[in-house]
């Protein structure tokens, strides 16, 4: 046989067995179901074969078309990506600002303790105060604002 049609007769053996199985699942359902709910019965044993059919019709196209190399419009609209400007650690450093400007627990658990070990590398200086927190934002649990850490870290710059 050739290899095509060998493909599409253990398709239809899985299908076929994938029917089966679903009729045997859906034998006892319609013994026991009133006869006015055996077409619903039916329909359900339906829809999950049509279901799984799509799914694997759904699949075999989708890798069909990532398989295929891309087209001149598609090359032609690809850009490439320049280096950013910004450094990593300086956009890990605004992402934990963020954080800790957005949650009270990451900014004492997680940017304070940092903040305070810098402050313990530079030269010797008054110990980091704790930064002004509004009573709303002590109730909804945010951190310090922007502001109270950009004075925080004007102190720090001041001493290194």
């Amino acid at each position: 046989m050739m290899p095509a049609r060998r493909r599409v007769l253990r398709l239809l053996a899985g299908y076929a067995a994938l029917g089966a199985l679903v009729w045997l699942l859906a034998l006892p359902l319609w013994f026991t179901a009133a006869p006015a709910w055996k077409p619903a019965v039916v329909r359900l044993a339906a829809t999950a074969v049509l279901a799984v059919a799509l799914a694997r019709a759904l699949g075999a196209a989708r890798r069909r078309v990532a398989d295929q190399p891309p087209s001149a419009f598609e090359r032609a609209t690809a850009f490439a990506r320049d280096e950013p400007s910004v450094p990593d650690e300086c956009r890990e450093l605004i992402e934990e600002i963020r954080f800790g400007r957005a949650s009270q627990g990451y900014w004492s658990r997680v940017l304070q303790p940092r903040l305070t070990a810098l402050a313990g590398r530079l030269p010797a200086g008054p110990p980091l105060p704790e930064p002004p927190q509004s009573r709303w934002r002590q109730i909804i649990g945010r951190g310090p604002g922007l502001a109270a850490i950009r004075d925080l870290i004007a102190r720090l710059e001041e001493r290194g």
